[in-house]
Formats: C-alpha cells, sequence, structure tokens
C-alpha cells in the first residue's frame, strides 16, 4: 500500500499541515459503489480507513458513489469524468468531510453534505464541482486554482452566518463560482478574494439574476487607501448571458481591485462597490473597470455587456485609472444610483461603439468623459433627473474619424472644476473643428441643463443642436450662479425649444448662440449678449441683458406680475404683454434715449380695474435717464378699462375711474 504527505493548500492562511495518509483508489469494477467502512471497495479489495486519500480513477465502472454515514477523508482527487457523490438509501447522516483538498480534476457532482472546518475545493480549468447538498457547517469554503464550483441548491455554503465572517474566499487562480438564484450569499456572509486572484462570478442555471448580498472583500489596505489587484469577473461560462445583482444593503462595501463585466450583466443595488487597480499601473490594460459587449455584433443588445448602477454606487479613488467601455457595452445609472469616480478617464467607446445612460436621480462623476467610436452608436444619454459632473470632455484619440451622439434629455451637466478648455481639449492635446465634427451634441424633448450650482462656471463650446428624431425639443435651462457666468456658451446653436436662465447669467460669446427666434425665459437671470447678435421671438420673466446692443425681440416681451425686465440697448418691437396681479405688473427697464415705440402694450393677465385700490398705478417702464418715443396701443388694448400716463422718467398704467352722473 502506497502512502503519501498530503500538504495544506492554505498554509498562508494559518491551516496546519496535514499527517501522513494512507491513499486508496476506487475500484475499476467493485462489487458496490458504497462508500462505507465495511465493503472492500477499494485497492483491489481493501476496507476504506477514515483518514485516507480517495482517488477515483478513470478506469472505473461505478461513478455514482453512494457514502453512508459520516465519512472522513484527508484528499479526494477525481481523475475520471461523471463521477456522482450521494448519500445512500436516504441516509440523513451521510456527509462527506474532507480535512485536506477536494481536487476535481474532471467535472464531478457532491450531492451529499461536505462537512469539516475549512474546506479546500481545487481542481483543472473549467471543470465542474456541482454541489448540491445542504451543510451545517459554519466554516470556510476556499476555493483556488480555475475550476467551476457550481451551487445549485440551498445552504450549499453551510447556513446565514450569526454574525458577519468569511464564508468563501477565493484562495488564487481563476476560480469560476456559479451561483443559483437559491443560494444567495446573505447578509452576513463575505467572500474574500486573496491578493492575484480573479474569482469569476456567473449564474448555475439561465434563470432569474443571482443577488450577492454578503460583502465581497479584496483585501484593501487601510494606509494605502483601497490598492489591490483582486478581481471578479462576471463571467459567460455557459450559453446563456449571466446576470449577478450586488446587493450587500446600505452602508455595507464591497472592496474589488478590478471589476470585468464582458458578454454579461451586472447591477449594483445598494451599498457602495469600490474598485481600484494596482498602483504601480497607469495604463489603460490595468482599468478598474472594463464594460465588453459582443465585439463581433454590430448593434447593442440588453443580453449582454451591461453594468447598471440601481440605486448603489459605483466607487474609484485612485488617479490616472481608465474605465474602458467598448465593444457595443452599457453602462446605466439610474433610481438614485452613483458613479463616483472623480479622478477616472473614462473612456466611453475608444474604437469601438458604447453607450452610457444616466437618469431618474443617476448621478455620473468622473474626471474626463471621452467621446469616441469607429461609427455611429457611441451614444451618451442624459435623461432626466441625471446629473453629469466632469473636470473636461474629450475625443480619444482627437481625430476626426470617430464619431459620437450626445443626447440632453433631461439630465444636466456640471464642471467640476471650473475649466475654460472644459470642451476644447484632452491630455494635452489641443482639439479643433474638424475633430469635433463627428460628435453632435443634440437637445432632446426634454432639454439640455447647465447647472452651475456648486459655483463652477461651465464653458461651452460646441453646437447645441435640435433632435432630427423628435417632434420637438425641450431647449436649454441653465440654472446656478456660479463662480462668475454660471454657462458661457460660444457656438452658434440651433435647437429648437426655449432657453431658460435662472438665477444665473448665461454668457453668449458668439453670435447666433442662442437660436434665432428662440424665447428666453429669465428667473432672476441674465444674458450677457457681450455685444453679439442674437434675434429673439420673445423675452419673459424678470432679470435683464447685459451688452445688448445688438440683442432683438421681434416679437414680444413679458416681465413677469411685479417683476421687471431690464432691456437696455435692445432694439424691441412686437407687443408688450402686460402681466399683472393686485400689487403690482411687469415693468421693462431702458437705457437712456432708448426707444420704446416698436412696443405695442398688450393688457394680458391683469386684474379687473374694479378689484384695484383707489390711487393705485402699475409702472411698465422704468427709465431714470429718460427714454424716446411712446408705446403703440394694441387694437384690442382696453383703453376704457386702463390709462396710460408718462412722465419723464416713467410711464404707468392706471385703472380708469368710473363716473356716476345723477340726472334731475
Amino acid at each position: 500500500m502506497k502512502t503519501h504527505l498530503s500538504l495544506s493548500v492554505c498554509s498562508a492562511l494559518g491551516v496546519a499541515a496535514a499527517v501522513a495518509a494512507a491513499d486508496y483508489t476506487w475500484m475499476a469494477a467493485p462489487p458496490n459503489s458504497i462508500w462505507d467502512a465495511s465493503n472492500k471497495n477499494w485497492n483491489s479489495g481493501e476496507k476504506w480507513v477514515d483518514g485516507g486519500n480517495a482517488v477515483f480513477p478513470v478506469t472505473s465502472n461505478r461513478r455514482t458513489i453512494n457514502v453512508s454515514g459520516p465519512r472522513r477523508a484527508a484528499d479526494v482527487t477525481i481523475n475520471g469524468t461523471s463521477y456522482t457523490f450521494q448519500a445512500y438509501n436516504g441516509d440523513s447522516t451521510a456527509s462527506l468531510e474532507v480535512t485536506g483538498t477536494f481536487t476535481a480534476n474532471e467535472s464531478v457532482a457532491i450531492k451529499c453534505p461536505i462537512a469539516g472546518e475549512g474546506v479546500r475545493l481545487t481542481g483543472a480549468a473549467d471543470k465542474v464541482l456541482t454541489m448540491q447538498g445542504a451543510n451545517s457547517r459554519q466554516s470556510v469554503t476556499y476555493i483556488q486554482g480555475a475550476p467551476v464550483v457550481q451551487a445549485t441548491a440551498d445552504g450549499v455554503f453551510g447556513p446565514v452566518p450569526q454574525s458577519v465572517s468569511d464564508n468563501i474566499v477565493a484562495v488564487s487562480g481563476t476560480p469560476v463560482l456559479m451561483l443559483d438564484k437559491i443560494p444567495e450569499l446573505a447578509a452576513n456572509r463575505s467572500l474574500r478574494i486573496e491578493p492575484g486572484t480573479t474569482l469569476r462570478l456567473a449564474n448555475a442555471t439561465n434563470a432569474s439574476p443571482t443577488v450577492v448580498r454578503g460583502v465581497i472583500s479584496g483585501r484593501p489596505d487601510a494606509t494605502l487607501g483601497f490598492v489591490t489587484n483582486a478581481c471578479v469577473s462576471i463571467y459567460r461560462k455557459w450559453t446563456w448571458v449571466p446576470h449577478i445583482v450586488f446587493d450587500p444593503g446600505d452602508g455595507r462595501t464591497n472592496d474589488v481591485g478590478r471589476l470585468d463585466i464582458s458578454e454579461s450583466n451586472l447591477t449594483i443595488a445598494s451599498g457602495t462597490t469600490r474598485i481600484g487597480s494596482p498602483a504601480n499601473s497607469g495604463t489603460s490594460t490595468s482599468a478598474p473597470l472594463f464594460v465588453h459587449g459582443k465585439s463581433a455584433d454590430a448593434a447593442f443588445h440588453d443580453e449582454w455587456g451591461n453594468l447598471v448602477v440601481d440605486g448603489g454606487t459605483l466607487y474609484a479613488s485612485q488617479q490616472s485609472r481608465y474605465a474602458d467601455i467598448r465593444y457595443y457595452g452599457q453602462v446605466t445609472v439610474t433610481n438614485g444610483g452613483c458613479v463616483n469616480m472623480p479622478s477616472v478617464e473614462w473612456l466611453n467607446g475608444q474604437g469601438t461603439p458604447a453607450r452610457l445612460n444616466v437618469s431618474d436621480g443617476g448621478s455620473f462623476i468622473v474626471r474626463t468623459l471621452r467621446l469616441s467610436g469607429t461609427s455611429a452608436g457611441t451614444e451618451v444619454v442624459l435623461g432626466k433627473g441625471g446629473l453629469l459632473t466632469v473636470d473636461r470632455m474629450g475625443l480619444c484619440p482627437p481625430v476626426n474619424a470617430f464619431a459620437c451622439r450626445f443626447l440632453f434629455d433631461g439630465g444636466a451637466v456640471r464642471s467640476s472644476n471650473g475649466r475654460e478648455d472644459f470642451l476644447r481639449s484632452t491630455s494635452n492635446v489641443e482639439l479643433t473643428d474638424a475633430d469635433w465634427a463627428n460628435v453632435a451634441f443634440v437637445v432632446g424633448e426634454k432639454g439640455a441643463v447647465f447647472d452651475s450650482t456648486n459655483g463652477k462656471d461651465i464653458y461651452w463650446s460646441r453646437p447645441l443642436v435640435a433632435d432630427d428624431g423628435a417632434a420637438d425639443d425641450g431647449g436649454l435651462r441653465v440654472t446656478g450662479a456660479g463662480a462668475s457666468s454660471g454657462l458661457v456658451l460660444s457656438a452658434a446653436c440651433t435647437y429648437g425649444g426655449t432657453t431658460v436662465v435662472e438665477n444665473a447669467t448665461l454668457d453668449v460669446r458668439v453670435d447666433g448662440a442662442l437660436p434665432s427666434g428662440t424665447t428666453l425665459r429669465l428667473s432672476d437671470g441674465v444674458l450677457a449678449a457681450n455685444g453679439t447678435v442674437q434675434t429673439l421671438a420673445r423675452i419673459e420673466g424678470s432679470g435683464g441683458v447685459t451688452g445688448g446692443s445688438r440683442v432683438s425681440v421681434t416679437g414680444s416681451v413679458a416681465p413677469s406680475a411685479g417683476g421687471t425686465l431690464s432691456l437696455p440697448n435692445c432694439t424691441l418691437s412686437g407687443s408688450f404683454e402686460i402681466l399683472g396681479n393686485a400689487s403690482g405688473c411687469g415693468c421693462i427697464a431702458v437705457a437712456a434715449g432708448q426707444s420704446i415705440a416698436g412696443l405695442e402694450l398688450a393688457v394680458g393677465d391683469m386684474p379687473a380695474p374694479g378689484e384695484i385700490a383707489l390711487g393705485v398705478r402699475y409702472k411698465i417702464l422704468d427709465a431714470p435717464d429718460g427714454y424716446a418715443g411712446a408705446f403703440k396701443l394694441a387694437q384690442n388694448f382696453p383703453s376704457d378699462q386702463w390709462l396710460v400716463r408718462y412722465d419723464a422718467s416713467a410711464a404707468y398704467l392706471s385703472p380708469v375711474l368710473a363716473t356716476i352722473m345723477i340726472h334731475r
């Protein structure tokens, strides 16, 4: 009888080396297939002795092993195919305790419980070790090498721990852990990945997504920040596309060196998933995040290459890192989810199409968002409720052979640094109009929002164009005072909706920055025209225009009730829609000598004269330094109800007082 010394594969984890054990080889033609302590099924007629090493060879013709009672082995090695371990005749005491290592050199199914402290599973690459037996043990399951550990029943890793503890540890190599929807990793289970190990997660069956509720730990170093080279790969093993959900719970954190999502799906539903690549590597090959679809396809698919941040947070803090999204990979940030990578370069389609969607309370924060793709298809969609915060946007590489569509559809853009080259350069390479020629910034039905409420100005140098595929667009909204301007717009635009400026300054620096014929709605906002030519169909609200000597309003002005529109030196024509209430009405302010003769007074939403207190008058023109001309009266102006009074510096609207005549 041969003997050998079986050493622990996890001595680095503090596990003592196993003592010498006898080798037992399962017979090629045993009289039965019961693994107990009495039948002579080993070594050509020997009985099994607990504590030995069990080898299951290629030559055996009995591949169903019926385990009787609690059996204990040092090492178990599977060299033949189609072996199955199961409880003998419904024996409730049947279990297999492995004190050394269970090695699957061929695929094997274990239907009985695996007992013992610190179960170690290993095997050849892609050999499937299927676990189906529920366990009562509380100990860790170690996985090393590159086997496929497939868990298809509840409780295969033991009951849920009473307190947080390691339940599964990927020790080394690139093992695959395939989970069914039933054995979810529960809240107190911690899945730990050793340095240099890539754990590939997949679904055991083509069913509902598998939820990982426990915490995934890649052993972060508190002194260096989070630095690790442990990797989680969402892995397409079978014909179906896997879908894994990280749902550790609010306030809990997954720590992973790198996430690789290729031809598969990952949803981050709660908590924080923190990623960080090795500190000594700054190239795209060490990107902490890969999202790749199926490169052979020429279209996007919901079935593969998708990362959805749905309520949780994906976080990376390292500088000089890349998030690589390509080959029809898609990233969606929604439902209050957040991608927070303030120092990361986001490669949205470097050489191949990719798609980024941010909406419904989703927040997306990166240093540089690079926009590129070899053909039509690369896209960024900023939907309603989405917030995009970046230091700058650019092309990668900056050549005009690359194409991208950036669709504003109700979401907001912020600048994290107030850079003047927000859209003009990346990696210190100056970009020309020719470089940007194939990148379209499109305003959709819900409009484009530029948000400077964080105190940073936004410098925007590319045209905002209408969406050819939409019946209308939602226009442009600027909100927040920024550092000095809010939004600096230095490109002629052709979007079709209303331009809204709220508590901000819209600084336009080229002719036609506002589309000809647009409506400008000010809400305590300012249009800084800087002597540029802007042609408005209508201006309404409260606020004003500065530097507006070449600004013309061809349709109407409509200051809000009780508010003032300051329109110095603007050319005004069309109607003056007077809006008011019991305490005041809309007023326009003009510069010295400015003509008001081009405006016709038209009473809009005003109270009835009888509702106005005696002696009340409404100021409709504020001209401290004088003005020229007088208002015309529209045909439908109610002269029998309202009088227009002028003095040297103002004009007023007063109700006509009724005269009562008594005849005797």
